[in-house]
């Protein structure tokens, strides 16, 4: 048992280091942001299907949502699933306490926050 605990957890820690150099990638594009790990793989219960559900968030991002996901699919990373706000969009769904962005604070993880979304949200930064 305590060989499938350790791979489980060797398997999340290389889906957040992909998840990583997705962010990493992508901030070469636009710049300073944040990005959490939301869904299966922040609660771990992901499986060899799952995909990495991620949010990013940049002060500007394209209006269009077909440019918006164009950007945010740049950096091609198999398995990534991005969804992407403006700081200020994200703001403004957290304020009216969306759902879905509400989800995101209670189980993300937080793999950068270079624009200070989630400071003070109390999270897991990894």
């Amino acid at each position: 048992m305590k060989k499938v605990i350790q791979l489980r957890k060797k398997e999340r820690k290389n889906l957040l280091k992909k998840a990583e150099k997705y962010l990493e990638e992508l901030r070469k594009r636009l710049g300073p942001l944040s990005g959490v790990v939301f869904g299966s793989v922040s609660r771990g219960d992901f499986n060899d299907a799952s995909d990495i559900d991620i949010v990013v968030i940049a002060e500007e991002l394209p209006t269009h949502p077909l440019r918006r996901l164009d950007v945010l699919l740049s950096p091609w990373v198999p398995g990534i699933d991005p969804k992407g706000y403006t700081r200020s969009e994200f703001e403004q769904l957290k304020q009216k306490g969306n759902p879905f962005i509400q989800l995101i604070l209670e189980e993300g993880i937080v793999l950068l926050d270079e624009i200070g979304v989630f400071k003070k949200s109390s999270q897991y930064v990894v």
